[in-house]
């Protein structure tokens, strides 16, 4: 009968399974690292203390035109012109102080062109904390520039024609105020204009027609030559007042021998005294003045015809 393995033996058997079960998952997980590291679309790379290249991805050497095996041993100078190297040497300064740097860098491609880099560095250190390489990933952001640029451009155009179009309505409406200001001279000069006229009638009036007037109440005339003149007398003092000029356009559709009847109406003349200075009968100054209260409004009130005609003044 076999001899049945003794604990000892079977947990010197187990440690050896565990040793080669972890040795099995460290390799597969590192296997998967370098595959992870070696696809990604970011440049990944790592150097020395000093800059020089120990690793790099296939995306970190092709962003710049090179093959991978090319660059191992180079320097990261070979990523910069010369004008560029101060804030690279400005970015390792903060990253060995820190321990991080993040910011955007300008490179130096193969071919001579350069473009800018969104980078991310980190501090490699050993297991007593002890710096021993420097890790950086790298993205080309030419598009998200290109982009910003396109909107800083749209906007500045955006603010040119706002400020274009400010100007423009600034001057617009200074033109505006410029022609209402004259406007307001012209229509000043209007009324100035319009009551001149009025006096130099009034006055003229007063010296060349109202003095013969006077001289003819003082002739011997019959009762309707009387009439006629104190007619002619009161006209002429209302050339100058508005009521001709309401009585006319107010109501437009007044005869020329019904506006006749309205004048001698606001006189104070009767039917009789009108009929006998017109030479119409009575009855056609009636139908007149029925046609005149009809036409201006006042049909079946009880306003006077006169009152009426003298609040026209």
């Amino acid at each position: 009968m076999a001899k049945r393995p003794t604990h000892e033996k079977l947990k010197s058997k187990a440690n050896v399974f565990g040793t080669k079960f972890l040795d099995r998952t460290r390799n597969e997980l590192i296997r998967i690292l370098s595959l992870a590291i070696e696809q990604s679309s970011e440049g990944i790379a790592i150097s020395d203390l000093e800059g020089n290249l120990e690793y790099l991805n296939h995306a970190f050497a092709k962003i710049h035109g090179y093959s991978p095996d090319e660059l191992i041993s180079k320097n990261l100078s070979i990523f910069h012109t010369t004008q560029q190297m101060q804030l690279v040497k400005d970015a390792t300064r903060q990253l060995k102080k820190t321990g991080e740097f993040k910011g955007e860098l300008w490179h130096l491609r193969r071919n001579g062109h350069v473009f800018p880099g969104l980078m991310h560095n980190s501090l490699i250190k050993d297991e007593k904390n002890r710096p021993i390489g420097m890790m950086g990933t790298l993205r080309d952001i030419s598009d998200t520039k290109q982009a910003q640029e396109a909107l800083e451009k749209s906007h500045k155009e955006l603010e040119r024609q706002v400020k274009k179009r400010t100007k423009e309505l600034a001057i617009r409406t200074r033109q505006l105020e410029e022609l209402n200001t004259a406007l307001k001279v012209l229509l000043s000069k209007k009324d100035e204009d319009k009551k001149n006229l009025k006096e130099n009638i009034l006055s003229s009036m007063n010296k060349l027609i109202f003095p013969y007037l006077e001289k003819l109440k003082k002739t011997d005339l019959d009762e309707k030559e009387k009439i006629y003149l104190e007619i002619i007398e009161s006209n002429l003092k209302e050339i100058i007042s508005p009521f001709a000029d309401k009585l006319s356009s107010k109501y437009i559709n007044l005869t020329p021998a019904e506006i006749k009847v309205a004048d001698f109406v606001k006189h104070g003349k009767r039917t009789k005294e009108i009929a006998a200075l017109l030479n119409l009968s009575a009855k056609t100054i009636e139908s007149h003045r029925e046609s005149i209260r009809n036409k201006i409004g006042i049909k079946n009130t009880k306003i006077n015809l006169r009152t009426y005609l003298l609040s026209l003044h």
